[in-house]
This record gives structure tokens, sequence and C-alpha cells, in this order.
């Protein structure tokens, strides 16, 4: 190039002595101009009149005037010249520090003139330039052959170009080194200005800032609206014009929130992103992704036995473990596993089975995830095969799921050691899928007059805790209506006497598994996962759920860690408490052997609650309720079946201040009035020790009601 430029300089250059050579020349065709570049001449073809007059656009907006121009700067000169128009302002020269105080200003202007410019091509070097956004041609954006669409894509609030050139525009120049931005501004609109224009106009830069702040912190969309409506009220009292920030709707922030989740994703495809997830996990630990077979390929992370799996094309499963949660589970499943699965958490469908340990305080922790499309003894067994390669000194002490064979089954056949010797753990059926089965069958296999009364008394056969009095309630009951509920009676001896009842009986739970009587831990992990994770809106990717359950996981790691620092504090369940005086009395009932029910919120079965001791004689109980009315109360008393994370929810509360009504209550001594200093009765009469009435059991099973009857058990006055 170097050698090109100064061969030319040679030809052209003015100290060379005249020669006979002649220079070449280059003509223009249309004009007859000459050039001794090449260069030259096609700069000049660019914008000669005779070839630019054929490919220009604009024109004079002058009416009866034809003249054409090919820029919009001679276009500009000829009205002020030529029509001496007065309308037209000159060009204004501005200057800012920085790119960032000309956005400010530009946003200002537009605001006030209710225009908006919007920038045209891409840059060429350190300039820009920036056009009135009606600036253009009102056609459609189609191909010359193109067919007219059959469908009309046009934006509903109308079309903003004009179909003719505006004059109004920037030129803006940034100096690369001080970032010095210098404009040169035409402000002159050749069309009306109108505020109706704001609605095709962009919110601003400082606007759009605080929306991505916003939904960083994981405000609702219509937080995020009232909150921007109350900033353009500040900025229209200050300005006196109408802010386009009226266009944020709800719809434009979800629109926001779903770009900044699909920047988030490692790829647009949901099984590539798996696949790069998985790979990121092996890398941080490679004994994090347990299980990983993609859909129509063959396993890449799977237990020795398991390539039988690589054969079906229609087998998804990932499963994965923390090494945190692994080491709990090691802990955790000397007492109890609690195995559950879930539905609706991703489009395709897919199944999340979740493993969950119960610890001494009656908190559930989960410690292994699945997501399958699969939910067979095949497919599962491989999974569980796989936390037991993990563990190989895992000891499991007893397993409760509800009555879904196919579950049981693969977790006996995956924690055995070998493929010759199954393992036969010990199996509890879930107390509430128990019961809701009973009523289900009640339903349909006994007459109508005899549901509610044998449901009640099914009730109280399962919640017997002494096996003398078991064989004894059941000889009744089979007895009673074996002749009017056959149906029924033949059900529940063929699926739940013959070889079943150490799966549901309570009175063959005399072992200690945390006194944890249904899969109430993992379904309160489900609704924690669906309501404060998924903030009950539907998932539809696989990586997205894979985060969510890290997120919870590391979420765990952090929480158990604070309650082992603060372990000698207790903690106050004020919330709960105060939700429990809204129970009536009328909600409670007696059952049998230190079990009560209270009637549920909302439609659907009673809550079941089971005093199981007296006193707390933990060292580290770190769920208390402070509150006089439940004095002693912690976690380690009572085991209610609802759903609430919560170990001492709004049911255990009402139940111990219900039962403990009369009881001395000493009131702490750090209290400055004196008058408090002495041990307080409540104001009403105490326990009276008189057996509640059952009349169910004594006419139905032909039974005292000292053989059922909890000793302990007294009636407690309606009136407080």
């Amino acid at each position: 190039m170097e050698v090109s430029n100064l061969s030319r300089h040679h030809k052209l250059c003015s100290m060379k002595p005249p020669s006979d050579e002649t220079v070449s020349t280059f003509t223009c065709n249309e004009c007859g101009k000459s050039f001794s570049r090449k260069d030259n001449l096609r700069r000049h073809s660019n914008s000669c009149q005779s070839v630019s007059l054929k490919k220009t656009k604009l024109s004079c907006n002058f009416s009866g005037c034809s003249v054409l121009f090919s820029t919009r700067i001679d276009l500009i000169d000829h009205m002020v010249g030529m029509h001496q128009s007065s309308a037209i302002q000159s060009c204004q020269f501005k200057e800012f520090n920085s790119h960032c105080e000309f956005v400010k200003w530009k946003e200002t202007e537009e605001q006030l003139t209710y225009s908006y410019f919007s920038q045209k091509g891409r840059s060429s070097g350190n300039t820009t330039y920036f056009y009135c956004q009606k600036d253009g041609s009102a056609k459609a954006h189609r191909k010359n052959d193109e067919v007219d669409r059959l469908t009309n894509r046009k934006n509903g609030k109308g079309q903003v170009k004009l179909g003719k050139y505006c004059i109004s525009s920037m030129k803006v120049v940034v100096c690369p080194h001080t970032n010095l931005t210098k404009v040169w501004y035409f402000p002159t609109h050749n069309h009306s200005l109108d505020v109706s224009d704001i609605l095709h106009q962009p919110m601003s830069s400082e606007t759009s800032q605080y929306i991505q702040e916003q939904i960083v912190l994981n405000a609702s969309p219509m937080d995020i609206v009232r909150n921007v409506q109350n900033r353009a009220q500040q900025v229209e009292a200050d300005t006196g014009a109408v802010s386009k920030d009226v266009n944020v709707t709800s719809k434009v922030i979800r629109e926001q929130m779903r770009k900044k989740n699909m920047a988030s994703l490692l790829h647009s495809d949901d099984a590539k992103s798996v696949q790069l997830l998985a790979d990121k996990l092996l890398r941080d630990d490679p004994d994090m992704v347990v299980i990983y077979k993609p859909l129509g390929e063959a396993c890449v992370v799977a237990p020795d036995g398991a390539s039988v799996l690589n054969e079906e094309d229609d087998l998804f499963m990932f499963g994965f473990q923390t090494q945190e949660q692994r080491q709990l589970m090691i802990e955790g499943c000397s007492n109890i596993l609690v195995v559950d699965e879930t539905h609706c958490t991703n489009q395709y469908d897919y199944q999340l089975l979740n493993v969950l340990i119960v610890d001494n305080n009656r908190n559930g922790w989960p410690v292994a995830h699945l997501i399958t499309s699969k939910s067979d003894e095949h497919s599962l067994k491989h999974f569980f095969s796989a936390l037991k390669g993990k563990c190989p000194d895992l000891n499991v002490n007893c397993v409760i799921t509800d009555d879904d064979p196919s579950l049981i089954n693969a977790m006996n056949a995956g924690f055995s050691v070998n493929a010759d010797t199954q393992m036969n753990l010990r199996h509890l059926l879930c107390k509430w899928h128990l019961l809701r089965s009973f009523r289900k069958n009640l339903n349909e296999k006994a007459p109508r007059n005899l549901v509610d009364e044998m449901f009640v008394a099914l009730k109280i056969i399962v919640n017997t805790r002494n096996s003398n009095t078991f064989d004894d309630l059941v000889k009744a009951f089979l007895s009673k209506y074996g002749e009017n509920a056959s149906k029924f009676i033949d059900y529940f001896q063929r699926y739940l006497l013959d070889g079943r009842i150490q799966k549901w009986a309570m009175c063959h739970r005399n072992f200690p598994h945390q006194a944890v009587d249904t899969t109430g831990h993992v379904e309160s992990f489900h609704r924690r996962l669906k309501n404060d994770y998924m903030l009950r809106k539907p998932n539809k990717r696989i990586d997205k759920l894979i985060e969510l359950l890290l997120t919870i996981a590391s979420d765990d790691l952090w929480k158990r860690k604070r309650n082992a620092t603060f372990c000698t504090l207790p903690s106050i369940k004020s919330c709960a408490h105060e939700k429990s005086l809204e129970i009536p009395d009328s909600n409670i009932t007696y059952l049998t052997d230190n079990v009560w029910e209270v009637k549920s919120s909302h439609p659907g079965q009673p809550h079941e609650i089971i005093k199981l001791t007296d006193d707390c004689n933990h060292d580290h109980c770190i769920t208390k309720c402070t509150v006089p009315s439940c004095f002693n109360l912690c976690s380690h008393l009572y085991y209610c079946s609802c759903l609430d994370v919560n170990p001492l929810c709004k049911h255990i509360h009402k139940l111990h201040s219900f039962l403990t009504r009369g009881v001395p209550v000493a009131v702490n001594a750090s209290v400055d009035n004196e008058e408090h200093l002495e041990p307080t009765f409540s104001n009403v009469t105490r326990n009276i020790d008189v057996q509640p009435d059952q009349p169910l059991l004594r006419d139905s099973f032909n039974l005292t009601l000292s053989d059922t009857a909890h000793p302990d058990m007294a009636y407690v006055p309606d009136a407080y």
C-alpha cells in the first residue's frame, strides 16, 4: 500500500520536472468532470447531481417545488435559502463532557417535544447519526416479489412512519481520548408533534435500568409498574410534559423478565443446556450427578448394571446429590427416609422424585433429587442403586411412601448389596394417603348411611397404639360391618390385613422413626419449591428446575449452620401462635391414644396431631414458643399431619394451649414488674379428669372406654 501511494505521489509531485508522459485521468460519464484518482471519481459519483437525482428520494416539502436532493443538509439549505422559511431553525451545536450526559439531554429534549430520535445504521468511526422516528417510508417491509401476507402483523398502536423524510436529526461525534461528545442538532420537524406519539417511543434509559434492578430483587411486575408510575408523576410535575414511561405495563415487565431469564441460560435449547450444566457440575464435584441419561441417547453417568437404560429412547433421568446432602443422608437414614414424587415442575410433565430425612428437631431436609420421564420400578431402582454406590455404608432404618408398589420395590432392589440378595426395607405407608384411600373405597363399596361411621371407626383402628386393643377393634369392626358392607370388608381384608398390617397400623410403629407417620415433610418441600422458589408460576425448562433445587440445597445448608450456631436461643413462633387464636375450640376432637383431630380451615381431611411426650429431653431444642399460654411448647412434644414447614404449626399451638389451660405458668424472673414475679394461673377451671364421650367405640365395638381411651385424657370446658 505504501509503494502504491509513493508511485502516485511521484506522478503528481509538483517538484518533478515536466515530462512528455501523460497522466491518466478518470472522467465522470454523467457530468464530464475528470479526476486523477479512481477513488475520487467513485466518491464524486455518489454526490454527482446527475447521478444523485436518479437515486434520491428527498423532495422539497413546499408545495409546487419539485427540486430533489440527495442529502438532508442540501434540503435544509434549499428551504432556508430559496423559500426563505423562517420556521426552520438553524443548526444547534452542543458539547457534553460524557456520552451519558448527552443521553440525558437527548431524553429530556425528546420528552419536552414528544419526539424520539433513533440511530440509523452503524456508527461510522466515532460518528453516529440519529433521525426522527417518523422519518422513512411507510411501505411494508417486504421484498419486491413477495406476495401480500394473509394476516395483518401491524402493531395495534398503528404505524408511526409518515411516508416522507423529516429534516430533524442529530449528528454525534465522540472523542475517543477525552470522551467529549459533540452534537450538531437540527431541531425543526416538518410534521406536527403530538403527545400521542409517546405510544411509539421506548422507555427512558433511567427507567429501564431501574426495572432491571427491581427484576434482580424479584419484585412483582405490578409493584414495579406502580413504582414506575410514581416516578413518572414526579417527572411530569417537574417538567410539565407527559412522561413516556406511561407506556410501562405489567406485560412489558414480564417481557423484560423473560429476556433476562433467557440471557442467563447456558443455551437456548433445553437439552443442550442440561448437558452443559451436567458438565459444569461434574467439573465442580465428580460425585454430584449420580445418574444422567439424556433423552434418546446413552447414559452419561450411571451406576453399574444400568447399561440396559441405553435401549430406552423415551427415557430421561437426571439425579443429583450435593456432598452436604450425602452426609446428611448417611446420618438421617438411621431414623427414616421420606420419599415421594410431584408433578407440574416442567413443561415435559417429567416427575420430580425427592428423598428427605427428618432431623431431631423434626425439620425435613431434602437429600437427593431425581427428574425422570418414567417412574416405573425398572428405572427408579438404578437411581437408588447410584445413591447406594455413593454411600456403600448406607444403613436405612425405614422408609415411608404412599401406596405405590413400584417405589418401594425399586428401593428394595436399588439399596440391595447385590442383585442376588434383595433387601427388604421396613416400609411404612403414609397415614394421610391411607385415610384418603379408606374414604374413596368407602364411598364406592359401603352403604351411604354407614360411610361416616365406618370412617371414624377406621381412624380409631389406625391410631390405636396397643396391639391387643388393635386386634380386638379389628375383630369388632369385621363382625359389625361384615354383612352390611361386605364389599368394603373384602377389600379391607385382601389389601390391608393379609400380611400388610405392619405397614399402616400405628401399634406396629413402636420403634424409633422420629414419629413420622405421613409424607407431610416431602409435601411441605413440594409446596415450598412451587410457592417460594417457583413463585407459583409454571416452569418450562429442566435446567431452571435443577438450578432451583441447587439453590434450595444451598439455602438449607446455611439454615442448618445458623441453627447449629444459635442452638441455645429459643425461636419464638408468634405468627403461628396468633393464627392459632383464630381456631375455635369446637374444631378440636379427641380420637384415641394421644391423637387429636383439628379441622382444617380449607375443605378436606382434618389434621391429626399426635402427642409424642410430655416433656422435652433434648439438650439442643431450637424450635420453641415462649408465649405464656404455650408454656414449654417445643417441636418434640407433638407431630401434626399438616403441610406447614414450621414444626410448630398453628394446630399444635392451638392444641397445646387448649390442653394446658389452668396449668401453672412460671413467668420469667427478669420481668421488671414485681406483680408478675409470682406464678400465675389462667382464670379458668382446671382440667377435670373425665373421659371423653365416645359413643362410637362403646356401641360399635362392645369395648369399654378404658380399653381405648388414653388414661391421661381429660375433658376441658369450652369456656375460657
